[in-house]
């Protein structure tokens, strides 16, 4: 009986160095983003914050991560009407991640365009 015992609390030992590794996966990929360098101008102007009124438009976007030659979103369209909820599904790699980048212009969407109120948010 104490061998048992003995042997699962091995078992379970051994299991916890596959969750710690797990785990410190997420924790690099956090560490990723504390050093990300925001590549774009911003302007924090009161002007510059506006609320939205109706709905944000992905148009055709498509974007690719520099350096990549494959396409972390291809031609994706949908709209967000104001209130709306929604939820992003998908596999791992599958884009939601980008997506979200790209709405808070993290990147610029290599073509198409998202617009907040029908107004580009380039600009």
């Amino acid at each position: 009986m104490g061998v048992f015992q003995c042997t699962n609390q091995l078992i379970g030992f051994v299991g916890s160095f596959s969750e710690f590794y797990r785990h410190s996966l997420f924790i690099e990929s956090f560490r990723e983003v504390q050093k990300y360098n925001v590549q774009i101008a911003e302007d924090t102007t009161k002007e510059s914050f506006i609320r939205l009124q109706k709905h944000i438009d992905f148009d055709n976007v498509s974007f690719h991560y520099k350096g990549s030659e494959y396409l972390a979103v291809n031609n994706v369209t949908f709209r967000l009407n104001r209130g709306e909820k929604i939820a992003l599904v998908g596999h791992n790699g599958a884009g939601k991640t980008t997506l979200v980048k790209l709405l808070l212009r993290f990147y610029d969407v290599t073509s198409g365009a998202i617009r907040f109120d029908d107004k580009n948010i380039k600009d």
